[in-house]
């Protein structure tokens, strides 16, 4: 419990209301993004003498990358303006001293999250899957298909950790306590996904969301969550567009040396 209170004491002291702050500057950055994206897809629509529907699958694919980056930029934003700086290392980006406990934190709490799914879905009697993939239309073209996979292996769990464990959970757990932090943050994740996911997955979710909490604790770093997220998204996918064994393996190789490879740039250059 020491050591805890010693970690906690040690985090940056972000104030309170960056977190409000960072949620409206991320919808403020998210509708201002897709409204200058949908512009610009319409003019180059009109000089190429083509017809384009905003409704069509590319332009959610962009929309979606879009939020991805608001995540990141609302939550630096609200950082910057309480401190006038932004330090990669206090988000979490820092080494991971021991690896292989590491990974086997990161595997434990995959199957912590997979019972706990298994066990809500009983309890339900529910079938639902999440149903991303289906919006993106991933399996109408190559290019989507490609487009969504990045999406959801690369971009969508380097945002969303910046954003939850990087950020959030931070800023909880300095001035609530490591319980209302984990909770806090993995109820707010959860409900990120209300868009995504039929309701009765939001808890397995929420669950997810509060065991990389706990493993960013355990692990000191960023980069963990990072890669168990990376992870789980590609099996996600695989299971949803019901590909071979080897696809999901070569999905989950991809998305692990792109997020880490990002993060570990980061890390170094921090």
């Amino acid at each position: 419990m020491s050591d805890l209170k010693q970690i906690r004491a040690g985090l940056p002291d972000w104030p309170m209301w960056t977190i409000p702050v960072a949620v409206l500057s991320i919808a403020s950055f998210a509708v201002l993004g897709a409204a200058m994206f949908a512009i610009l897809v319409v003019a180059v629509a009109r000089i190429a003498g083509a017809k384009v529907s905003l409704k069509a699958h590319g332009v959610l694919l962009g929309e979606t990358l879009i939020q991805d980056l608001a995540f990141i930029g609302g939550a630096a934003f609200a950082v910057w303006l309480a401190v006038r700086k932004l330090v990669p290392a206090e988000f979490g980006f820092v080494t991971v001293t021991r690896k292989g406990r590491a990974v086997g934190l990161a595997v434990l709490g995959w199957f912590v999250f997979i019972g706990a799914t298994a066990a809500w879905k009983a309890l339900l009697h529910s079938h639902d899957k999440q149903t991303l993939t289906d919006q993106l239309g991933v399996n109408r073209s190559a290019f989507l298909w490609a487009g969504g996979a990045l999406l959801v292996t690369v971009a969508a769990p380097l945002a969303e950790e910046f954003l939850f464990r990087g950020f959030i959970f931070t800023v909880l757990w300095k001035h609530a306590g490591l319980v209302v932090g984990v909770l806090g943050t993995g109820v707010l994740f959860g409900l990120l996904h209300a868009g995504s996911s039929p309701g009765s997955l939001l808890v397995p979710l929420a669950v997810l969301g509060a065991v990389l909490c706990i493993l960013r604790v355990a692990t000191g770093s960023l980069l963990p969550c990072i890669g168990l997220h990376s992870v789980n998204n590609s099996i996600a996918f695989g299971v949803q567009e019901k590909l071979a064994f080897g696809t999901v393996l070569a999905l989950i190789a991809v998305g692990l040396a792109a997020t880490l490879t990002i993060g570990g740039i980061i890390v170094r250059r921090a």
